[in-house]
């Protein structure tokens, strides 16, 4: 029979290993991004390439196989922003 000490501790560390592998596999789950894919259909594996995201950012990478025949851009530098364009909505005087 545990001691109480040595449950609660076996239970701790038990909970922190289920915790630490159930947020590694949320961090790689979901769906592929399709401009990843898309902008290294005509290249080889290592080949460099880029894409834009949603959010107005830039992703540069390389080209590597996600799978026997599949590649993707894969991304190796820091994400930059692109900042929006500002239109300038001041009326022309006359």
């Amino acid at each position: 029979m545990l001691t109480p000490r040595l449950d609660k501790t076996l239970w701790l560390f038990g909970f922190a290993v289920v915790s630490a592998f159930s947020s590694y596999a949320y961090g790689h789950s979901g769906a592929l991004n399709q401009a990843a894919l898309d902008v290294c259909q005509d290249k080889a594996r290592s080949d460099a390439c880029q894409y834009q995201g949603h959010h107005h950012d830039v992703y540069i990478g390389t080209c590597q196989y996600i799978s026997d025949e599949d590649l993707m851009c894969v991304r190796n530098k820091p994400i930059q922003i692109i900042q929006p364009e500002k239109h300038d909505h001041a009326h022309p005087t006359h």
